[in-house]
């Protein structure tokens, strides 16, 4: 038997009744502690990779997400995908064969605002986790997000060690 552990659980987590169902029966969850159990014959999801898209019209914002995340970037945890507008986002979305666990979305963009994408989002795309980023903490932005689906809201500067947390620790992405 296998065991995972953080962030290998969580991605476990996101794809469990995928993995129970159909990929790999001999998979399982251990209710006890909440840890991934796998048989033998089971694939190692440590090859697995999470694929998050940050939305930005913000061009360098590439560069520190890039810098924040090297470790996990060549650790093969986490690739990130970048889009520099909410039209742009979507057709990446549309054209890629990569399912996103996350997106990163900037609310005052140019053309598409955040929140217009967020909205497109969470009704073509219900599964995918979308956090919110902003400069302004604006209770009408909060609102709007909240109402249109955002499962988290992140405020400039962004706290990459709180994101980071997020993302791979205990209250990591869950689906």
């Amino acid at each position: 038997m296998h065991f995972c552990t953080p962030p290998f659980q969580r991605i476990f987590i996101l794809l469990r009744s995928r993995v129970q169902t159909s990929l790999y029966p001999g998979a399982g969850l251990n209710r006890v502690d909440n840890t991934c159990v796998f048989s033998e014959e089971v694939l190692d999801l440590q090859g697995m990779t999470m694929n998050v898209l940050v939305v930005d019209d913000e061009k360098d914002v590439e560069i520190l997400f890039n810098q924040v995340f090297w470790r996990e970037i060549r650790k093969k945890l986490i690739e990130l995908s970048f889009a520099f507008s909410g039209e742009e986002a979507l057709e990446i979305i549309q054209a890629s064969d990569a399912a996103y666990v996350l997106i990163l979305s900037d609310i005052n963009m140019p053309g598409m605002s955040g929140l217009s994408l967020l909205k497109i989002l969470k009704e073509k795309y219900p599964g995918t986790k979308v956090y919110m980023i902003t400069a302004y903490g604006n209770d009408e932005y909060y609102q709007k997000a909240q109402e249109y689906g955002a499962d988290g809201y992140i405020n400039k500067p962004i706290d990459f060690e709180e994101l980071r947390e997020q993302i791979f620790g205990s209250g990591g992405l869950q689906p």
